[in-house]
């Protein structure tokens, strides 16, 4: 088993199954929530997920990103940008260095 999976709508995550990556393909929030549980209990760890679905699922997400072996990422689809991914990254940067690394200006 890979430790490595990704949690979004079927177009968009196939893809990667041809890396190897295990994947869970969803068509709502709940299902979402129910596959990221499941991978936290198969203890994978680095998990992919896509704004669609981590937007609804962020309170979690921050929670979970407390844990030391889970490493969950937000990636964006071709649907709607929301920049989740990069808020949240930049959220963490200024936790852990104290300035915003990634500012676009």
């Amino acid at each position: 088993m890979s430790d490595i999976c990704l949690i979004g709508e079927k177009d968009y995550i196939l893809c990667f199954q041809g890396l190897g990556i295990t994947t869970f393909t969803v068509k709502n929030i709940e299902e979402a929530e129910d596959r990221l549980n499941e991978a936290i209990q198969e203890k994978y760890k680095f998990i992919y997920l896509t704004e669609t679905y981590a937007e609804g699922l962020m309170p979690w997400i921050k929670e979970l990103s407390l844990e030391p072996n889970i490493a969950i990422t937000i990636i964006p689809t071709l649907k709607e940008k929301k920049d989740l991914g990069i808020r949240n990254l930049r959220k963490i940067s200024e936790k852990a260095v104290g300035v915003d690394l990634i500012n676009k200006s």
